[in-house]
């Protein structure tokens, strides 16, 4: 890139009074050197503080490295976030089935216990179900006791029955 005047670079020092029959040219490599050396020394001292190229690839190195140990400690963030969301997710789902079951299994008649042996996974499945369930269960009357259609015993088990009452009490 060739230098200009315009750039701010000045190959030769002009002092005042001179003028353009003072000028001399640079020939040499040496010349021009020695003629921006102070311009050079001005311009280094303007990156003093900055790093070399290969100081911010290790720089820049630590930092990546940095982020991906960050990215990861997100990563597993979210997933335990997920965990737990998806944790209560699946609560809330079984209260709303336990409600919808409690009140179909109320809507058909049946007792609180009953509400276990309702199946379905929506509503429709679960009315079903209550409705085969009260349908085996039957009225909900107790069976009657078989008391009632005993044969009468002989004198030997009327004598054990007399004891087991006197035991208990009757």
């Amino acid at each position: 890139m060739p230098l200009s005047i315009n750039d701010g670079y000045h190959p030769v020092k002009w002092e005042k009074g001179a003028n353009m029959a003072d000028f001399t040219p640079i020939n040499t490599q040496e010349e021009f050197e020695e003629a921006i050396k102070d311009r050079l020394a001005r311009e280094a001292k303007k990156y003093e503080g900055y790093t070399s190229p290969d100081d911010l690839e290790k720089i820049k190195e630590g930092h990546k490295s940095e982020i991906d140990k960050l990215n990861e400690q997100m990563k597993t963030q979210l997933k335990e976030k997920d965990d737990s969301i998806a944790e209560k997710d699946k609560k809330i789902q079984g209260y709303e089935t336990n409600s919808a079951k409690m009140r179909i299994a109320r809507e058909a008649g049946l007792s609180y216990e009953a509400v276990d042996y309702i199946q379905g996974s929506d509503e429709e499945a679960m009315k079903k179900s209550a409705q085969t369930l009260k349908a085996l269960i039957g009225s909900g009357k107790p069976a009657p006791p078989l008391g009632e259609f005993e044969k009468e015993t002989n004198e030997d088990d009327a004598a054990y029955k007399k004891m087991l009452h006197e035991l208990k009490g009757e």
